[in-house]
């Protein structure tokens, strides 16, 4: 039996949620999910505990081919603890609203788990 995924679960702001005890923590696929949607929003070297971590979401927006940019989220999904395996990814990023949603489809070491999620992807002009 795989270790179970425990996170802080974070609020719709993205701030870590304190003061509920154990309701504060989030577990199994719930946790799995959360992993994911916290590491697609992750900028490339903006985190000091893994500066190699996260999308370069500059080069990212400037990219024409549609197939590099669902690469590098199935590679950013594909290698969150638990994932086991990717069944389905529909991506759509507006490059000039900054806007992401994603959907995707992933087995993890609990089950076969779907979520989807939008995002404003943050940027300053210029990177």
């Amino acid at each position: 039996m795989a270790q179970p995924s425990i996170v802080r679960a974070v609020d719709a702001k993205g701030d870590w949620t304190f003061g509920g005890g154990k309701s504060n923590y989030l577990q199994g696929n719930a946790a799995i999910g959360q992993q994911i949607k916290c590491r697609l929003q992750e900028f490339t070297s903006n985190c000091f505990w893994n500066p190699q971590g996260g999308l370069n979401w500059p080069a990212l927006f400037g990219q024409k081919n549609q197939q590099v940019v669902n690469l590098s989220i199935s590679s950013v999904i594909l290698n969150t603890d638990g994932v086991t395996g990717l069944i389905k990814l529909n991506v759509n990023l507006n490059r000039h609203t900054r806007q992401l949603s994603v959907s995707y489809t992933v087995t993890t070491v609990y089950s076969v788990y779907s979520a989807s999620f939008s995002a404003n992807v943050a940027m300053t002009p210029g990177g």
